[in-house]
């Protein structure tokens, strides 16, 4: 590209100057030396961004692929193939960017989505269990459990029982 073009000048002017006997052909030699340095250093490091841009559009993209597939059964295998980075570079630049590994991530957008659906108060557990990607209830529980510090059940109840005391206090406000 151009700045191949550009050093292969350099480069010519370069072996111009070193054979010249003359004392300027030592300081031109040595100029052409340092700007051809400074366009590799210029250029590595707009490299360098580009692949560092490349790998935040790649980490958006798999934060993307995940928010999509929350409720599907998925695999570092299967997220890194999609956005073609390496499982293990996938991990350590998402725990990076956004603190917390990729499937952990899953497993937030699943519990949010579960505490949302149980405080609509009008599904099942079960069915709450399913929608959120779980196949059984005993593992959603135990991630609900570990998530949150109760049961899905308690925070159901909980949820109710605020709603109720919240409805019988506007109801007496009204009274008095």
């Amino acid at each position: 590209g151009h700045s191949g073009a550009l050093f292969g000048v350099l480069a010519r002017k370069i072996a111009r100057s070193w054979p010249s006997p003359r004392p300027e052909g030592s300081l031109l030699c040595k100029l052409f030396l340092l700007e051809l340095l400074f366009r590799l250093l210029t250029t590595a490091h707009e490299q360098e961004k580009v692949d560092q841009d490349e790998t935040r559009l790649s980490l958006t993209r798999a934060k993307w692929y995940i928010e999509e597939n929350y409720q599907q059964q998925l695999t570092l295998d299967q997220i890194s193939h999609h956005v073609n980075l390496s499982k293990y570079y996938l991990v350590r630049r998402f725990r990076e960017e956004y603190g917390i590994s990729p499937l952990q991530f899953q497993l937030h957008l699943r519990m949010q989505q579960a505490k949302k659906l149980l405080e609509l108060g009008h599904l099942s557990i079960t069915d709450i269990s399913s929608i959120v990607g779980y196949s059984s209830i005993n593992a959603f529980t135990r991630a609900f459990r570990r998530t949150f510090g109760v049961s899905p059940m308690e925070y159901q109840g909980v949820k109710n029982a605020a709603q109720l005391k919240a409805i019988a206090e506007s109801e007496f406000e009204r009274e008095h």
